[in-house]
């Protein structure tokens, strides 16, 4: 079975610049009447990647239950999309009856949910004292369940998830998901759990320019999707911060631990390429001007989005996505 993955990176509040660069190309992909997300069969993130990958994972559900439980938001993100109003009731008939190309619209959800409940989300932890401690408290469960109240056994067939958290106990990886056997899956299988824990941030490195940081380390399409799919021929689509060419040699000597393990994320990232061939894109953006917990670039960064290029990208995805 060909695996089609859409891998999303952490990134806090910034992942909204992930949101609004697969908007773009979703829009693109919209005016060919073709829906973005249906090109894939598998959705994996690590943190705020996590989180759109859950959402994007489980739009129709999403969409429809936004719709019975909350029209008036519902119809706030109808407003942001370009169809004429006198089609919304045969569209929400679609939505409800799970028959509506949704891509455009789930991601118009997303980012109304950073926008509006990022600083419920992204809560930091004052009591940080170690890189082993959470950055962000895990106290956001109550509104994912709202939106993203699901198990992994509610997927469609033949649609994957794979969510990573870094277990600060055991000092290891856990990867949640519907697909074989997965090693956290015995902790939950409860979508709002698992992107709680996922987006607390255990392994965060500071983004002082350098633009690694833990989301790096286990969100590597080498670390997850290989392990997970050893027998199966994979295709990535890869969404994150740019892959860092810097040495980073002050870590090693100040932080050792710290940076061993930024220098295996960096040369983790080095063989991705290596390993998924001419069957892997990154479409990497840079944070180096904003800061992770600055709620207010969020409509700055919406009203730049058409400085994002993402030309190259539609022409990965038309060549090896459209088939």
């Amino acid at each position: 079975m060909l695996m089609k993955i859409l891998s999303i990176e952490g990134g806090s509040i910034l992942g909204v610049k992930f949101l609004v660069g697969l908007l773009k190309i979703s829009k693109e992909y919209d005016k060919r009447k073709i829906d973005l997300f249906n090109l894939f069969n598998v959705f994996t993130g690590v943190s705020t990647g996590a989180i759109i990958a859950a959402g994007i994972s489980f739009r129709e559900k999403i969409l429809m239950n936004l719709l019975k439980r909350d029209e008036r938001l519902f119809n706030l993100i109808m407003e942001k999309m370009d169809y004429d109003k006198k089609n919304w009731k045969d569209i929400k008939q679609k939505i409800i009856l799970g028959k509506f190309d949704c891509s455009t619209m789930i991601i118009h959800f997303l980012i109304y949910l950073f926008k509006n409940m990022g600083k419920d989300i992204f809560v930091l932890n004052q009591n940080r004292v170690s890189v082993t401690c959470p950055k962000y408290l895990g106290c956001k469960k109550d509104i994912f369940k709202k939106y993203i109240d699901y198990d992994l056994k509610d997927l469609l067939k033949n649609r994957y998830l794979i969510i990573k958290t870094f277990n600060i106990v055991e000092m290891n990886i856990n990867i949640f998901s519907n697909y074989g056997n997965s090693n956290g899956n015995k902790y939950s299988t409860n979508i709002a759990e698992i992107i709680d824990w996922s987006s607390n941030a255990p392994t965060f490195f500071p983004n002082n320019g350098i633009q690694i940081d833990g989301g790096n380390f286990i969100n590597s399409a080498f670390y997850s999707e290989k392990k997970l799919f050893e027998n199966q021929d994979l295709i990535i689509f890869s969404v994150g911060s740019k892959i860092s060419k810097l040495k980073i040699p002050f870590l090693n000597d100040q932080m050792p631990i710290i940076g061993q393990l930024v220098n295996v994320a960096y040369n983790i990232g080095k063989q991705i390429d290596k390993i998924a061939h001419d069957k892997y894109y990154h479409l990497g953006f840079d944070f180096k001007n904003y800061q992770l917990d600055d709620y207010m670039i969020i409509d700055e960064i919406i009203e730049k989005a058409n400085e994002i290029q993402i030309e190259s990208a539609i022409l990965f995805l038309d060549k090896y996505f459209l088939e």
